[in-house]
């Protein structure tokens, strides 16, 4: 980093590093440094908003991963922690819209299937007319049947059984 202070691979191998440590001010300041020298470094933009998550700027990793998303519209890990994001800062349809358009690339992708039906459930719950509740249900049972071992899958099914 002395000699080469534009080096990319070691500003990343240095984010990894600290990011592995739960360092992240360092971490974050490496990724900026990769970013700064490599703008479309995907890695680099991916890891820096999960960091962001981690530190608690939900709207910096929202950011980050829309970004990632231009550039790689297929990578369902940034689909799925988009929609989580959303989720968790309150705005349940851009949540549905990140987890659905990540399901057009992998639609057996056990986290988006069980966040979109967790969503959906909630919302029939508010209002059952928003929704049916055979389709949940349906969504359910198909995601269960590839991932029987899956807990909070099993605890909606439940759920639905007694409504």
């Amino acid at each position: 980093i002395h000699c080469e202070p534009n080096n990319v691979d070691a500003h990343f191998c240095l984010a990894v590093f600290y990011d592995r440590y739960d360092m992240f001010d360092e971490a974050a300041n490496h990724y900026l440094k990769v970013l700064a020298c490599d703008p479309l470094h995907r890695d680099a933009i991916f890891n820096l908003g999960n960091l962001y998550i981690q530190m608690g700027d939900h709207q910096g990793a929202i950011k980050l991963l829309q970004r990632l998303l231009k550039l790689e519209p297929a990578n369902t890990r940034a689909w799925s922690n988009l929609g989580s994001l959303y989720e968790e800062t309150g705005n349940i349809d851009m949540a549905l819209h990140a987890l659905q358009e990540g399901l057009k690339y992998d639609p057996v992708q056990e986290e988006m299937n069980v966040n979109l039906i967790r969503i959906e459930y909630m919302l029939w719950k508010a209002n059952p007319n928003s929704m049916s509740k055979d389709r949940i249900t349906n969504r359910l049972q198909f995601v269960l049947a590839l991932y029987p071992e899956n807990n909070e899958g099993k605890e909606l099914l439940k759920r639905l059984e007694k409504s």
